[in-house]
């Protein structure tokens, strides 16, 4: 339903946020500043032991510096409590005192027909669990009993059962419910064929599924008679209510329990055994992988969920799997953990075996997900041979590179290339022999510590300085007014050994951005210096007189033509060194020998050259006073 916004914003404007918030949390009195109308709390979405959720009164605005959620007050109802947006305005229009504006007849239709969907999805639970009780039930009854599943815990998660073909849809027939609807809900289907129709679940354990607000939306059910042409598990099909990628077993009933983390397992079962070993906080998805629109519902909980699953070959490559979708999705304060079981046991098996503090113990040192990465990455070959090692280094770039949170992507990149280093480190020299070479090149990220190759090291003093010092300013000046040049252009950058070391801090930054990956642009460039202490210093060199004057030609090109004229500056600052070695070898020749026209010619050539290389308003080094 859409709203007209002159209403939306006289709601927002007679409602206060933080009356709304704070029935849910309990100010941070030494943070909280009444007269300025900022409060700060604990994080009603995720645990937390210090107050990182703040409110912002005037503005009508929150945000958690711990799991990033934000919004407003319709949006602080919608995540807190699972409503939707119609039903936010409503809950808040009534609070305020404010009449509804009517609904149009197609918006009066969908609201009634998702109630419908609503009603008779909880007729069919309420079927479901009835029937687990009866005489018909006494297969699953037998089944969960075997997996340490009781009776409280079948009315905790309202568990039940289907058998026959048409047993729901007998019963709901019986209840005045049409077709359509058992249709639209999910709940029968029609065969092609015959156009008969028939339950959908037949002979299966029956989880419900609930939204964010514990309403049953769909069910997953397990087979109980074996049959190799039938799933193990079965889903509800995409409805108006069920989305499986965007739902998670248990979620509201996580969300209740408000415990520090969140506990994300395998399947229905394993939830449940969680449960019943003391741990409420445990949610699982729909017998599938997880999706992007799972794991932002896990981080609205908890900054760290952790993902706990079998220890066996199947559950290592869930854990990966897993690990590969969160990377390019963490972000600061938001990530995920892992916990593997011992191989062959579920959480029921350990918690059977060894008991509940068994289970506790796994999730007590969960894995971080930088660890699992490079562990994985680490053991998929050896590392024995030059090209083995460099083809680890690739895969970690590429996985950094994936990573869109830039402060995240850049202590990920300093911390692999630290572990390479260690890894590939040179063992002591056996009996005095020379140490063995250990690699080198730049993981994304690598800072002072990069190799630089001898490309440019013969820099003189003298004569020599403020021409390098030119030179080096006007390539960094270009970097900062076309930072996507970075991308490509920073392995060149790190193989240049910059003659002043202010101007050689700069550059390692860049570098260090430029690993990192693509996206970069002058403000998150201008950001990254200003957060190492050195903006100041690069805002001077464009204010160099020679960098000024050359920027002209180059600030408002495109960043394709941009890179043509970096390449040769590049270029410039690389002869340059050479340059002035020559020049003053052939000046010492005609020194030698002043009659010799030979040599007076090569030595103007080259003098000639450098006019023109870099600085031709200036003297060339290596000038003789009266040739």
């Amino acid at each position: 339903m859409s709203f007209p916004p002159d209403f939306l914003d006289t709601l927002r404007s007679r409602v206060s946020l933080s009356e709304i918030v704070g029935r849910r949390v309990s100010w941070d009195a030494r943070k909280t500043n009444l007269r300025r109308r900022d409060f700060w709390a604990c994080c009603p979405f995720h645990g937390e032991k210090s107050p990182s959720f703040h409110v912002d009164e005037a503005k009508g605005f929150f945000h958690c510096f711990g799991c990033g959620v934000s919004g407003d007050a319709i949006g602080f109802l919608q995540q807190l409590d699972g409503l939707s947006f119609p039903e936010a305005v409503e809950r808040l229009a009534a609070e305020a005192g404010l009449q509804m504006p009517p609904k149009s007849p197609r918006d009066e239709a969908a609201h009634q027909r998702r109630k419908s969907l609503h009603d008779v999805l909880d007729l069919a639970a309420r079927f479901f669990a009835s029937e687990l009780k009866s005489a018909r039930g006494a297969n699953a009854r037998s089944y969960l009993d075997g997996r340490g599943c009781g009776p409280a815990l079948w009315d905790t998660f309202g568990l039940g059962v289907t058998t026959g073909r048409t047993s729901l849809l007998q019963h709901l027939r019986a209840q005045d419910v049409s077709v359509e609807l058992m249709l639209e809900a999910g709940l029968v289907l029609k065969r092609d064929e015959t156009g008969e129709v028939i339950d959908r679940f037949r002979e299966r354990l029956m989880f419900p599924i609930a939204d964010e607000r514990g309403r049953v939306v769909g069910f997953g059910g397990r087979i109980l008679v074996a049959d190799d042409k039938a799933p193990k598990y079965l889903n509800s099909p995409e409805t108006p209510l069920f989305h499986k990628g965007r739902l998670l077993f248990n979620y509201a009933r996580a969300r209740e329990a408000k415990a520090e983390t969140l506990i994300v397992c395998e399947g229905y079962m394993d939830v449940i055994a969680f449960h019943g070993a003391g741990f409420p906080n445990a949610v699982a998805p729909l017998g599938t992988a997880l999706t992007a629109e799972q794991l932002e519902l896990l981080w609205r909980m908890a900054a760290e969920p952790i993902l706990c699953f079998d220890g066996d070959a199947a559950g290592q490559r869930a854990a990966a799997k897993a690990a590969d979708l969160a990377l390019p999705l963490v972000r600061a304060g938001r990530s995920v953990r892992f916990a593997l079981l011992p191989e062959g046991l579920d959480p029921d098996d350990l918690v059977r075996a060894q008991g509940p503090e068994a289970l506790k113990a796994c999730l007590a040192t969960p894995q971080s997900l930088i660890d699992l990465i490079w562990e994985r990455e680490r053991a998929l070959a050896p590392i024995d041979t030059p090209e083995r090692r460099a083809d680890l280094e690739r895969r970690l770039r590429a996985l950094i590179k994936g990573i869109a949170d830039p402060a995240v992507r850049t202590h990920y990149a300093q911390e692999l290339r630290a572990r390479v280093d260690a890894l590939f480190a040179a063992p002591p020299p056996a009996q005095g022999g020379p140490p063995r070479a250990r690699m080198a090149g730049p993981l994304p990220g690598a800072t002072p510590s990069l190799k630089r190759t001898a490309l440019a090291r013969s820099s003189a003093g003298g004569a020599m300085d403020p021409f390098l010092a030119d030179a080096e300013a006007e390539l960094l000046v270009m970097l900062l007014d076309h930072p996507a040049l970075l991308d490509r252009m920073g392995e060149r950058l790190s193989d240049l050994e910059f003659h002043a070391p202010p101007l050689d801090k700069i550059c390692n930054e860049l570098i260090h951005l430029a690993s990192c990956g693509a996206g970069l642009d002058t403000v998150s460039v201008r950001d990254h210096l200003q957060s190492c202490g050195i903006l100041g210093l690069a805002d001077a060199l464009a204010m160099r007189e020679i960098v000024r004057r050359r920027r002209r030609a180059w600030s408002d090109l495109p960043d394709h033509e941009a890179e043509e004229v970096w390449r040769a500056a590049f270029e410039r600052r690389v002869r340059m060194p050479v340059l002035q070695s020559e020049i003053d070898q052939k000046a010492a020749q005609v020194a030698a020998d002043p009659l010799n026209s030979e040599l007076r010619r090569q030595y103007e050539a080259l003098r000639g050259e450098w006019q023109a290389l870099f600085a031709p308003n200036q003297s060339a080094p290596g000038t003789l006073m009266g040739l």
